[in-house]
């Protein structure tokens, strides 16, 4: 390998030079190194003839270095097998000398050191601090790493501005090789962008009058992108040379957090809307007479309690969700919509008039019409007023656009209700067309219990809508655990019953069906007291409970499932018989045998 023009560079240069060869066992490891070439400078500063190193390892040269020196081989063996180069501070203790050491790879398995000399540099902290030559390099090497793998930033410009040190911090965010960053000044950073430029020529110059500056500043890196920057910066002179030493914090996530902060504090987290907070504080900022005529609108999702009992608050969450973006949707671009917790929203309409405000509400609702939550449809009762003129008090104007759309609302829920109850119904029995079969079987033997106990007419009606909608509140409880109720386990077992208590709550709220609730709720109870929810015996069990009870086992016994087999009424009859007392009401089992199966002789 012709290597003139590595030595006539080391030969020509005032600095000290080695040239050398890494040595390396079967396995690729650097174990050794050889001198091909040093120049005179070298000999000055380490007292080695050239013609006493070139040609001999250093193994030769200096015989404990694979005791004290193994380190440093391998360093050498990285950078001239891999690439790279590499700077640091160095003791020899056979040379009794400090160098600041920069290795450079050149050629594969070749590299070139250079050494500097800086003795006198580091007698001083020998001096000034009292330490053995030992703990000096011990100490820099600490302060190396420290500076090198710090946490943040760490860099140094000289008077010219020009980048002379950084840490791996530094490289890392930039995105720039060292290469590129050795080339670079400090206003590099800042082209194009006049504030983050401003902004750092006044930092500099605090630090050069006052000692120390600091500023936030976007800081562009190699890819184009920018990086927000906390950035310190303070003078430091070292060796008669006067530098800027800089300390660089990424606050890319403290702005994030910040923001979101912000965000919180007046959206909803939610929906995504803003929050009574910024409602109250924009509609005083708004509340002006350019701003009329000024319309607020007050709205309120219908059912949402209904929901949350029902299926839970999940699916309530979902349906506010929705009901925020029709409104979203509805509205213009400059409407304020606020939500006011629960299930109330307001818009605040500036410069528009009832008949606009009028449009948009018919606009939102229309919307609405078309959007579900699951099976359930999204109502919303809305309401408004309008301020026509500044003597009007804004405080007045939001009564009346409450009291307008709680009177809406009147109107409106229970319609709502009925619809979701008949929307559940449906999508029960879409699931299970065996289930609708039961639910009117029950209905039907409950409607001819009813007749045979000479009850009212009404009571009858109420206890076969209550036959029917028994088992309403299945449709809130996974399919699967309906599906073979043999094979279920015991969660599954557990979360099945809950479906008297769903029932009860989806129907209690409804007007005119709280006595329905309360038979549905108990229809799993037992006359002995050992049934579910409430575990509640004889007569503490609501009549429409008991009957329905008897009316549910009966059509279950005499129907075919996958799990078992039709009974015939015979058949039927003596288990009703054998648990009477024990599961049902005993005086009921004969009516309900008597006067409903061998009087109908109902099948």
């Amino acid at each position: 390998m012709n290597h003139n023009f590595y030595k006539q560079l080391i030969k020509e240069s005032l600095s000290g030079y080695a040239y050398s060869r890494i040595i390396c066992n079967e396995d690729g490891i650097a174990y050794d190194y050889e001198f091909i070439e040093v120049n005179k400078a070298f000999e000055e500063l380490t007292g080695l003839k050239g013609s006493d190193v070139i040609g001999k390892k250093i193994s030769q040269i200096l015989p404990d270095i694979k005791k004290s020196e193994f380190d440093w081989i391998q360093l050498c063996g990285d950078i001239a097998i891999n690439g790279g180069e590499k700077e640091l501070k160095k003791f020899s203790k056979l040379l009794k000398r400090f160098y600041k050491v920069n290795i450079y790879s050149s050629e594969k398995n070749y590299f070139i050191t250079q050494f500097v000399d800086i003795t006198s540099q580091m007698g001083r902290l020998t001096e000034i601090e009292g330490l053995t030559e030992d703990e000096v390099v011990h100490k820099k090497t600490i302060e190396e790493a420290i500076f090198y793998n710090g946490p943040d930033m760490y860099y140094l410009y000289d008077e010219q501005g020009r980048l002379v040190r950084w840490n791996k911090k530094f490289q890392d965010i930039t995105g720039y090789s060292s290469e590129e960053l050795s080339k670079m000044i400090l206003l590099d950073w800042y082209k194009g962008d006049e504030n983050s430029h401003r902004a750092v020529m006044e930092c500099i110059t605090r630090a050069s009058e006052e000692g120390f500056g600091v500023i936030e500043a976007e800081l562009r890196k190699n890819d184009g992108t920018t990086v927000p920057m906390y950035f310190k910066a303070f003078t430091l002179c070292l060796d008669g040379d006067k530098y800027l030493a800089c300390t660089t914090i990424d606050i890319t996530e403290p702005i994030r957090r910040e923001k979101e902060i912000s965000y919180l504090s007046y959206h909803d987290q939610l929906t995504g809307l803003y929050n009574r907070r910024f409602y109250e504080e924009e509609l005083r900022r708004l509340d002006i007479k350019r701003n009329l005529p000024m319309t607020i609108v007050m709205g309120d999702v219908n059912g949402l309690k209904f929901i949350n009992d029902s299926f839970g608050h999940p699916m309530g969450d979902e349906l506010l969700k929705k009901v925020a973006d029709v409104i979203r949707e509805g509205c213009r671009s400059d409407d304020i919509i606020a939500g006011l917790g629960g299930d109330e929203f307001i818009i605040i309409l500036p410069k528009t008039d009832a008949l606009v405000a009028e449009q948009i509400i018919k606009r939102i609702t229309k919307l609405s019409l078309a959007q579900k939550v699951g099976f359930i449809d999204v109502s919303i009762s809305f309401g408004y007023e309008t301020k026509n003129n500044k003597e009007e008090k804004i405080e007045e104007i939001l009564r009346k656009a409450e009291d307008n759309m709680y009177n809406r609302k009147l109107f409106e829920s229970p319609i709502t209700k009925m619809k979701t109850i008949k929307a559940i119904i449906n999508t029960l029995y879409e699931k299970d067309k065996k289930e609708e079969q039961h639910s009117q079987k029950v209905s039907e033997l409950c409607e001819k219990m009813g007749e045979a106990l000479g009850l009212p007419e009404y009571k009858i009606s109420e206890l076969k809508e209550a036959g029917l909608l028994h088992n309403i509140g299945k449709v809130a409880i996974h399919e699967n655990v309906f599906n073979e109720m043999k094979q279920c386990t015991n969660d599954e077992g557990k979360e099945s019953r809950n479906h008297c208590e769903i029932g009860y709550r989806m129907l209690n709220t409804v007007n005119d069906m709280s006595n329905m609730a309360r038979g549905i709720l108990y229809h799993h109870e037992r006359w002995d007291g050992k049934g579910y929810p409430k575990g509640l015996k004889g007569e503490e069990i609501p009549t429409a409970s008991r009957i329905i009870s008897i009316a549910d086992s009966y059509d279950l016994m005499t129907s075919e499932t996958s799990y078992q087999s039709a009974l015939s009424m015979e058949v039927a009859i003596e288990e009703l018989q054998k648990n009477a007392g024990n599961q049902f009401d005993p005086e009921l089992v004969s009516v309900f045998i008597e006067k409903v199966l061998r009087k109908t002789n109902i099948l």
